[in-house]
């Protein structure tokens, strides 16, 4: 009986993490990230333990709900991974334009210097 109520307790808590997991990915949250994914391993683990030892199944609605939350979370990844590229290639771009006007501030200050040493 306790490993019933275990299993159940456990597939609640796996439940909650992976609702955790979609926020701190919202966030960008790399630390509660990282907490957060070795919670849902051990947690799963023991889920899937209690199963076989008890012969115990997740229900057909909780299970795709868990996997509507992780495909949440997986495009909830690729979102930030595209604004991340996005931000990337502007910051590309604008060290462009830097190394630009730095080249440009180099000849003039170079051809000022010139005209002084002349006059």
């Amino acid at each position: 009986m306790k490993a019933k109520q275990d299993f159940w307790r456990l597939l609640g808590d796996y439940e909650r993490l992976a609702t955790d997991e979609g926020v701190a990915l919202r966030e960008i949250n790399l630390a509660a990230l990282a907490r957060l994914r070795e919670q849902k391993t051990v947690v799963a683990g023991a889920v899937l333990e209690l199963a076989a030892q008890e012969g115990l199944s997740i229900p057909s609605d909780r299970f795709e709900n868990l996997i509507a939350r992780q495909n949440e979370n997986f495009a909830i990844v690729r979102e930030q991974l595209a604004r991340m590229n996005c931000e990337q290639q502007d910051l590309a771009t604008a060290s462009q334009r830097l190394s630009r006007v730095g080249r440009a501030y180099k000849q003039e200050s170079g051809k000022a210097s010139a005209t002084l040493a002349k006059g």
